[in-house]
């Protein structure tokens, strides 16, 4: 008795990994193909063409552009949650209630890029993207070491097609420039 106890145990046990191992690999192998989205920052030669052509369905980006990074938020779709840069712009886009919202900037109407890296491996690393008309919008990548590869290729894409008219010294959004007055400033104290 005791011992068809220990053997129905051992079949459970190994029956549950077994299970586990399977959906593993089902979860590995959906990925690889592009059928889930990658929960890595990627690199243009890294990019499944499954991605490029559902961003492309839903008008994310348009045919001709070369995404050069990629990074996907989503668990199950790559159109649930993503964020990238191509050789035209800067995009963030997010699916809720059904509704795709999307987020861009071309290189020139880009003002300044904040990087904030995640303070651990499961933290987000969020690239704030400033533009020149005050508007601002985030690009969240993971930390798990592509972020900073993510951020550092932004950067020089951006600096490098930004524009020949580009103003370093010209004010952020979140540092607007103050004329000095001749008046001081009055402040309400609440009393």
């Amino acid at each position: 008795m005791l011992k068809n106890i220990a053997i129905g145990c051992a079949v459970l046990f190994f029956g549950f990994i077994g299970l586990i191992l399977v959906g593993l690999f089902g979860l590995g192998y959906a990925i690889e193909k592009g059928y889930m989205p990658d929960a890595t920052a990627l690199a243009k030669g890294d990019i499944n063409p499954r991605y490029i052509s559902k961003l492309q369905e839903a008008n994310i980006i348009d045919a001709d552009e070369q995404v050069y990074y990629i990074y996907m938020g989503g668990f199950l779709s790559v159109l649930e949650d993503g964020n990238l840069f191509t050789d035209k712009r800067v995009i963030s886009y997010e699916s809720f209630d059904g509704q795709l919202d999307v987020y861009e900037a071309t290189y020139p109407e880009i003002q300044s890029l904040d990087f904030e890296p995640g303070e651990s491996w499961i933290d987000d690393s969020i690239i704030t993207v400033n533009m020149k008309d005050g508007d601002w919008f985030i690009l969240i990548v993971s930390a798990d070491g592509g972020d900073k590869s993510f951020y550092n290729k932004l950067e020089e894409t951006w600096k490098a097609k930004r524009g020949e008219d580009f103003d370093e010294a010209a004010p952020t959004p979140e540092a607007p420039a103050i004329e000095p007055t001749s008046e001081p400033s009055m402040r309400s104290t609440g009393s």
